[in-house]
């Protein structure tokens, strides 16, 4: 066996001279990320005419209500809309067959139409139609003797419910649908021994979705 120690190459750029002052330069101005610098600028001017001109500021506090608006509305619908979907996943599969029927239909009938039609159809439609609905249904009532002719009933107004309180019901409605999709499917995906599991253990029905099946949903 060779042991000997193969010798050392001897370095390729020994006595090569460094590059000079303006070369470095250049390769660190060609290396800068200029566009960084470029977006920075115009960011700065942006801001500085925002601030200084009037019509900008009139226009960053309308845009400024249209934010606080949208958070509030999708705050409020989507809060709505998890509680309805799980109602409504549950009543799928339920055993009750009008609870059943019940959340399917109206899964299937908000799933197949367009969310802004919706929105149209309860701003403009279904609510001063619940309206009068209700107000007829409180001068009947205060024909029969059961209420006051003035009463809370008669007294609605299609103005007590404002575009903003119409927007979040049709948004809860609507989300709500596919949110129960998504619990379904994942009540469903929980294996059937775990069930079992439970009622082997003298869990309830109500026991057993939330200390099993939800949590793993």
């Amino acid at each position: 066996m060779d042991t000997t120690t193969p010798p050392l190459e001897a370095p390729t750029d020994v006595g090569r001279p460094l590059p000079s002052f303006s070369a470095r330069l250049s390769t660190t101005l060609s290396d800068f990320p200029w566009w960084v610098l470029i977006v920075s600028a115009a960011g700065l001017l942006l801001i500085i005419q925002f601030v200084t001109d009037e019509t900008y500021n009139e226009v960053i506090r309308f845009i400024a209500v249209g934010i606080r608006l949208t958070i509030t509305v999708t705050l409020s619908a989507y809060s709505i809309a998890i509680v309805l979907g799980l109602v409504t996943a549950l009543g799928q599969l339920s055993q009750n067959v009008i609870a059943r029927n019940a959340a399917v239909l109206y899964v299937q009938v908000v799933r197949g139409i367009p969310i802004l039609v919706q929105i149209f159809i309860w701003a403009l439609v279904l609510v001063p139609l619940g309206i009068d609905v209700l107000n007829n249904l409180g001068n009947s009532l205060a024909g029969l003797g059961l209420l006051q002719t003035e009463n809370f009933l008669t007294a609605l107004s299609v103005r007590d419910i404002g575009f903003i309180m119409r927007g979040i019901i049709a948004l809860s409605l609507s989300y709500g649908a596919f949110s129960s999709e998504i619990f379904r499917a994942g009540i469903q995906s929980i294996e059937r021994g775990q069930v079992e599991a439970a009622d082997s253990l003298g869990l309830t029905r109500f026991q057993s979705l939330r200390l099993i099946i939800l949590p793993q949903a």
